[in-house]
């Protein structure tokens, strides 16, 4: 797919890309390789950083932050909460699965196909666009729940909007922890 763009040469970025692509939209086997593939560790945690990168900024820019005085430290803090919140999120997931569904995972099994999972956040700094795009990354985390851990789609959504819940429990418990070390 990208190869025939020249990303491809361009010290594995095209690879890369492609997944994330792949997991986007959809793709049935994208959330199996990079859950059984150890070695895409790292490059999960580029998609992670390039998507909350992406999603802080659309964060940022949608609050209108760019016109006070918050600044890049702003920026900083919006992408710190994501990271953790997007922790939790996955720490939430693995923890449903295994008390309610009696499913074994591990973070990593988890965390990479969630990772490539969350790659449409990357876009969430497109106007209007943007502000649909949490719903599809939704969509994506169930579908990477589904494949990885081999629930029905019902299961899925249900350990997703878990997933959902446990973030936003971790945004309420660190914000007010970070925002006095992260403001410029």
């Amino acid at each position: 797919m990208l190869r025939d763009s020249g990303l491809g040469s361009q010290a594995g970025l095209g690879p890369m890309l492609e997944r994330m692509i792949r997991a986007a939209l959809l793709d049935k086997n994208i959330y199996r390789e990079v859950a059984s593939d150890g070695r895409l560790q790292n490059e999960a945690w580029k998609v992670l950083g390039l998507a909350i990168l992406g999603g802080s900024v659309g964060i940022f820019l949608l609050s209108g932050a760019f016109f006070s005085t918050a600044g890049l430290g702003g920026l900083a803090t919006t992408a710190a909460i994501q990271f953790v919140a997007w922790l939790a999120k996955v720490w939430a997931v693995q923890l449903a699965a295994s008390a309610w569904l009696k499913q074994k995972t591990t973070f990593s099994q988890l965390f990479r196909p969630l990772a490539y999972g969350h790659s449409p956040a990357l876009l969430q700094f497109i106007p209007v666009v943007g502000q649909f795009i949490g719903l599809w990354t939704l969509v994506t985390n169930t579908a990477a729940i589904r494949d990885v851990a081999g629930f029905d789609t019902t299961k899925a959504a249900i350990l997703s909007v878990i997933g959902v819940v446990g973030s936003m429990f971790a945004v309420a418990l660190v914000t007010p922890l970070l925002l006095p070390f992260l403001r410029f």
